[in-house]
């Protein structure tokens, strides 16, 4: 995932700075905000502030973790060229189970490449997996529960279609996607 972020601080970033080459959070933007006003940065905050990882007083992130719940229910791990994307309802969308990236020959993630590289499949699954296990200690996995209940805009999509009767067209729209994308 790709997030742009532009910070202006001539006091403490040079101009023309880029922290752009490493793999980076949203985590960062309090760190990095609290670190420009001059404010210390709380232990228990997870992030790291850019000013810092740019200035070489902190290092990066050597993986980064993804959770998405809302319009399909998918988890993701970033360990450098490597981007390994579960998917664990794929609610509307036509996504694979498993996907797997090669960031640096694909930046737009285009070639799934999880059938090619089993061997780097399982070790990121097996991190994904002790990460989640280190964050959830024996609480039960959000994502698993909204997988369960049901994802939210599967629910109001779906209600939105059943009052506008396109529900029954479905099919049909599929379809039309479908050979408009062959086409």
């Amino acid at each position: 995932m790709h997030v742009p972020l532009i910070v202006r601080c001539p006091e403490r970033l040079p101009e023309g700075k880029r922290v752009r080459d490493l793999v980076q959070s949203t985590l960062s933007v309090a760190p990095t905000v609290l670190d420009l006003f001059g404010l210390e940065v709380p232990k228990s905050m997870e992030g790291k502030s850019l000013i810092e990882i740019s200035e070489g007083k902190v290092e990066g992130y050597k993986e980064i973790y993804v959770n998405q719940g809302l319009w399909t229910a998918k988890r993701a791990v970033r360990v450098g060229r490597w981007k390994l994307i579960k998917t664990l309802d794929k609610s509307f969308w036509e996504t694979p189970e498993t996907e797997l990236y090669d960031l640096e020959a694909d930046p737009g993630e285009v070639r799934n490449l999880a059938e090619d590289e089993p061997e780097v499949v399982d070790r990121l699954e097996l991190r994904m997996y002790r990460w989640l296990r280190r964050k959830l200690g024996k609480r039960v996995d959000p994502l698993e529960l909204i997988v369960k209940e049901g994802l939210p805009a599967y629910k109001w999509v779906r209600i939105a279609a059943e009052q506008t009767g396109l529900l029954e067209k479905y099919e049909e729209w599929r379809m039309r996607v479908d050979r408009a994308e062959e086409g």
